[in-house]
C-alpha cells in the first residue's frame, strides 16, 4: 500500500535506502571472489540489482516529500533484491561486508541486553565503512612477503580470545564454524595469494566499475538526513574497527576484510576506520 508506505516514519524510510546502498559493496565483493575463488557468479542477476539501485536513488529525495513513487522504488529494490538472492541461491547479490557490521552490532546489542539500531540504519553505516575500506584497498600493491609474514604471525587461538571478549557466547558459533571452513588455513591462503597478486589489476578494475565515490555516498546520505558515522548510532571508534577485523568470521564468505586479512593488512585498513 504505497499510501502506507509514503507516510512511513523517515527512519524507516531511511533503513530501506540504507538496505538497498549496500547492494553496490555486495555485488563488488561477489564478483572479486569470483575471481579469486571461482565462486559462481551471475551477470545478469547483478544487473537487477544495479538497476533496481539505481532507480531507488534517483528518486530517493522524494521520500522526503512522501513521494509515492520515490516509496514504490524503494519497495520495489527490495522485493528484488530478495528475488536476486533467490535466483542465486545464495546472498551475494545483496549482502556483503556492510551487512556483517549490522550484524556484529545486533550480536552485541543482544548480548548486553541492549537495543540495536534498525537493520538498514545499520547497514547504511556499514556501506561507508565498507566504500573507505574500498578506497584503501584501491590505493594498495600487493606485497607477497609481506602477506606471507603476517599469515605466519597470526594466533588464531589469541584471536579466539578476542571473538569471546567482543561478542561474548555469540562468538562460539564463529569459532565452531572456522573448525570446517578452514578460512584460516595456510595452505589456501597461499594460493589464494598467488591468485590476488596475478590478478590484482583486474579486482581494482572491478572495483573502480562497481563501487560510486565516498564523498558522493555520504553527500547522498547526508541530504537525506541519514546517520553515516559510526558514533551516530552509538558506536565508538574502536568498536567500529574491531567490528571490521571481526567482520572476517562471520560466514565463509569472501568479502573484503577477508582479502585484506590474505594481504597481511587489515590492522592497517583498521586503523582507516
Amino acid at each position: 500500500d504505497l499510501d502506507v508506505l509514503r507516510r512511513a516514519p523517515k527512519r524507516l524510510l531511511m533503513a530501506g535506502v540504507g538496505d538497498m546502498l549496500a547492494k553496490y559493496v555486495s555485488i563488488c565483493e561477489w564478483r572479486i571472489s569470483h575471481l579469486i575463488n571461482g565462486e559462481y557468479y551471475c551477470d545478469r542477476i547483478a544487473s537487477l540489482v544495479r538497476r533496481s539501485v539505481g532507480k531507488c536513488l534517483e528518486s530517493a529525495e522524494g521520500l522526503l516529500n512522501g513521494d509515492a513513487d520515490a516509496a514504490a522504488n524503494v519497495m520495489e529494490g527490495l522485493i528484488l533484491a530478495g528475488i536476486a538472492m533467490s535466483l542465486a541461491g545464495v546472498s551475494r547479490p545483496a549482502s556483503g561486508m556492510e551487512h556483517y557490521f549490522s550484524h556484529i552490532w545486533d550480536i552485541r546489542a543482544l548480548e548486553r541486553h541492549g537495543r540495536p539500531d534498525y537493520h538498514g540504519i545499520q547497514v547504511g553505516v556499514g556501506t561507508m565503512l565498507s566504500l573507505r575500506i574500498y578506497a584503501f584497498i584501491g590505493a594498495l600493491v600487493p606485497d607477497r612477503r609481506k602477506a606471507l609474514e603476517s599469515v605466519d604471525r597470526f594466533d588464531y587461538r589469541q584471536w579466539q580470545a578476542t571473538l569471546r571478549g567482543f561478542l561474548g557466547s555469540g562468538a562460539e558459533e564463529l569459532i565452531r564454524r572456522e573448525s570446517v571452513e578452514g578460512k584460516y588455513d595456510k595452505a589456501k591462503h597461499r594460493k589464494r595469494l598467488e591468485v590476488i597478486i596475478e590478478r590484482w589489476p583486474e579486482i581494482r578494475e572491478i572495483i573502480a566499475e562497481e563501487l560510486p565515490d565516498v564523498t558522493e555516498i555520504r553527500n547522498f546520505m547526508l541530504s537525506l538526513g541519514m546517520p553515516v558515522e559510526p558514533a551516530e548510532i552509538g558506536i565508538g571508534r574502536e568498536e567500529a574497527a574491531l567490528t571490521f577485523r571481526v567482520t572476517k568470521d562471520i560466514r565463509d564468505k569472501y568479502i573484503a576484510s577477508r582479502l585484506l586479512w590474505d594481504l597481511g593488512v587489515l590492522e592497517e585498513a583498521a586503523e582507516r576506520l
